[in-house]
């Protein structure tokens, strides 16, 4: 109708994305899919479609990838695999994990997503067999300062329906108080639930019921 504009497609021109620098050229496929002219830091000059552009599966012309190999061959490696499978699991749609993931806007550092050897030099080895990659925040996104190695027992207690607790200005998993106050779960949460503050709760000894703390 005339008088209504069409909103405004976003300038993607100048901007740089990975190896990518776009240049001011685009154009519209048939589909209506918009593509961008690139110019790789290795010289090869190609259109890239802008939504591969912006959600990191294309970050070179290729040779990036051809470099990893043959620059760290860690490819099929313990690292190797937690950081592709934590891209895979953020950022395809097919994958199993995608819904817990990707579909809750879970998203993987860029410079990690560029570039496995950024990832490694911040992450370093697997600490042993028993550990994978987790995140300090299950809110929080695949970054630096929120992820760690873990172990099964830490990931289990890192659930999103974990329950935290915060005693003398720590904030610990309920399970992981627990154990190192050396009372068992079951109770923590059973004097939680009866009203016990957390100070109580973690400090009191076991067995004491509710009846004998009010005598105290």
């Amino acid at each position: 109708m005339a008088g209504i504009s069409r909103p405004h497609r976003l300038d993607l021109g100048g901007q740089r994305f990975g190896r990518w620098v776009v240049s001011e050229r685009r154009q519209v496929g048939s589909r209506g899919e918009i593509s961008w002219f690139c110019r790789c830091d290795c010289g090869v000059e190609r259109f890239v479609k802008a939504q591969a552009l912006r959600n990191g599966r294309s970050a070179s012309c290729g040779c990036l990838a051809l470099e990893m190999r043959v620059r760290h061959g860690m490819e099929g490696s313990p690292v190797y695999d937690a950081w592709a499978h934590m891209i895979q699991r953020c950022e395809n749609p097919k994958n199993r994990y995608y819904p817990d993931y990707g579909a809750r806007g879970v998203t993987v550092f860029s410079a990690w997503r560029a570039d496995f050897l950024t990832f490694y030099r911040d992450m370093g080895e697997r600490p042993s067999s028993r550990h994978s990659l987790g995140r300090i925040d299950n809110d929080g996104n695949y970054e630096p300062g929120n992820c760690r190695w873990e172990t099964t027992k830490q990931q289990m207690r890192n659930r999103r329906n974990t329950r935290w607790l915060e005693f003398n200005g720590e904030r610990r998993p309920l399970g992981e108080w627990a154990e190192i106050k050396g009372l068992p779960a079951k109770i923590v949460k059973d004097r939680l639930w009866n009203g016990w503050s957390v100070e109580e709760t973690l400090t009191l000894p076991y067995p004491t019921n509710r009846w004998a703390r009010r005598q105290t």
